[in-house]
């Protein structure tokens, strides 16, 4: 096939990882691209996963969502864009970091007074 190609780069760098992957399109269909399935990678080693469009979004963005598994090791990820035939073998057109979400947010504890909304 040629055009462009969207995948990912998953590294387990010591132990084994599991995680599930989701993609978003823009009107907020989600699918899961390896079905009910998790993706495995085993230590030491990167997997790359080709990451279908969602349907009928051939033109439009679309996020994706790497969701590490309970029990899994550490898991790096990048986004890599290839264009021409040979998916993701084709020439490099973008290699970006996936960045970690933040999972916890700390908040000042609660009062029961103005004092801690106002001046």
């Amino acid at each position: 096939t040629s055009g462009v190609t969207v995948g990912l780069l998953l590294t387990a760098p010591g132990t084994a990882a599991r995680a599930g992957i989701s993609v978003i399109s823009a009107d907020g269909a989600v699918t899961t691209p390896a079905g009910d399935q998790s993706v495995k990678v085993t230590a030491g080693h990167t997997l790359a996963v080709t990451i279908p469009r969602p349907p009928g979004s051939s033109r439009k963005p679309f996020a994706i969502v790497i969701t590490p598994q309970p029990g899994s090791g550490p898991l790096y990820a990048a986004r890599a864009v290839t264009s021409g035939s040979g998916g993701l073998s084709a020439p490099l057109s973008a290699l970006l970091p996936v960045p970690s979400s933040m999972t916890s947010i700390t908040l000042p504890p609660a009062r029961n007074s103005y004092t801690a909304v106002l001046p």
